[in-house]
């Protein structure tokens, strides 16, 4: 009797819940539907397209758009009520789409559909493609690029190993209207390069191949450099001599050279070991307070064969380059990220033009610091070249 009175009790229990009606959430307000948008029209643009239109009631609360940029890869665009334009974008090639129009209400109700055709033009990143030109340059290739519709696009650059395997040799995201890219490493040996382009949409270009021979680079041994102490030249600290900015010790306060208060701008010279036509150059900052304090941000870099013993910046000084100390970021002086001091951890680096001429001494002037100071301060400088 005992096992009978539990299968009633189950029975009774399945009986009971069968009896039920599963209900499903219903939406707490429920409009109207909408009706579909009116009056649309469409101007094409690189990549996409952008449609405006009007609403013709009030029941809608955002206009929603459905389309696919290729096969198996769906997008969507949505804009409020306060709108009356949609932005289609991500499209790979040129050729025509269909873009499907809702207008969306409450209860997420929809109106009937009105699909649009667009023609999206040429997208970014074949325009840009069509722009990219590979030149030999110091220890590697020099990728320029005109990113005519100013989107974000990310170039690799590939290279191939000793058993002709192709490998990535850099990889770089811009939104730059002229990207250039530098990647070095090499020897001064014919050898391939290919640049591809995606957008960020991850539609990808073809590969361009160019053969080149990178020019021949080789770092500046500064451990045999002379101080010249020409007049004019900025005294340095007792214990921050301009031999510091060459013994490779990089990180916070006290490593590098620091000049007395003799006001900005100022410089300082020395003497490279042999005559060099100079590539490019980086420069470290103290990591205590990186971007920031009595440190270089607008600067000069001249050379010279043969200076005015007066110390004079005369006819016997030519201009290699005026930079500015770049910060990824882009904050005001005193915020940082975490990018600018990983930037700052392994140095900023700064190129010489191809056709700079050689020089034998070299002239740091330091026009603006990124606080105003009477003094100058830097860890440590490195360069490259190659002996005429």
């Amino acid at each position: 009797m005992r096992f009978k009175y539990y299968y009633a009790i189950i029975a009774v229990t399945i009986v009971l819940f069968s009896s039920c009606e599963i209900e499903h959430p219903q939406p707490l307000t429920k409009g109207e539907r909408p009706n579909p948008i009116e009056n649309y029209s469409v101007e094409n643009v690189a990549g996409g397209a952008i449609i405006t239109y009007s609403i013709p009631d009030n029941n809608t609360l955002y206009v929603l758009a459905e389309y696919q940029i290729r096969d198996g890869v769906k997008r969507e665009a949505r804009s409020s009520k306060f709108g009356n334009e949609l932005i289609i974008d991500g499209f790979g090639k040129e050729g025509q789409y269909e873009v499907t129009i809702f207008a969306v209400g409450k209860g997420e109700q929809r109106s009937e559909p009105v699909v649009v055709t667009v023609n999206p033009a040429r997208p970014a990143y074949l325009l840009a493609l069509e722009t990219v030109q590979v030149r030999p340059d110091y220890g590697g290739c020099r990728v320029d690029i005109t990113n005519a519709e100013g989107q974000t696009l990310m170039v690799g650059v590939i290279t191939t190993d000793s058993l002709g395997r192709w490998y990535s040799a850099k990889y770089f995201s811009s939104e730059s209207r002229d990207i250039s890219i530098t990647v070095r490493g090499f020897l001064a040996e014919k050898r391939k390069f290919g640049v591809y382009i995606r957008d960020q949409w991850q539609n990808f270009s073809d590969t361009l191949i160019a053969e080149i021979e990178p020019f021949e680079e080789v770092p500046v041994d500064m451990s045999k450099f002379k101080e010249t102490n020409f007049p004019g030249d900025a005294p340095a600290l007792a214990s921050y001599p301009v031999k510091n900015l060459f013994d490779g010790r990089k990180g916070n306060w006290g490593l590098g050279y620091y000049s007395q208060n003799v006001g900005i701008p100022q410089h300082i010279t020395f003497a490279l070991p042999e005559v060099f036509v100079l590539s490019r150059f980086k420069m470290w900052m103290n990591m205590d307070l990186p971007y920031n304090s009595t440190q270089p941000k607008n600067f000069k870099i001249w050379g010279s064969l043969a200076p005015n013993p007066n110390g004079s910046l005369d006819s016997t000084w030519y201009l290699l380059g005026e930079y500015d100390n770049w910060k990824p970021s882009g904050l005001p002086t005193g915020q940082t990220t975490q990018e600018d001091i990983d930037q700052a951890t392994v140095g900023n680096e700064f190129t010489f033009p191809l056709n700079s001429p050689p020089a034998k001494y070299i002239r740091f002037q330091t026009i603006e610091t990124w606080t105003p100071s009477n003094h100058v301060y830097i860890t440590e400088l490195a360069l490259w070249g190659r002996t005429p």
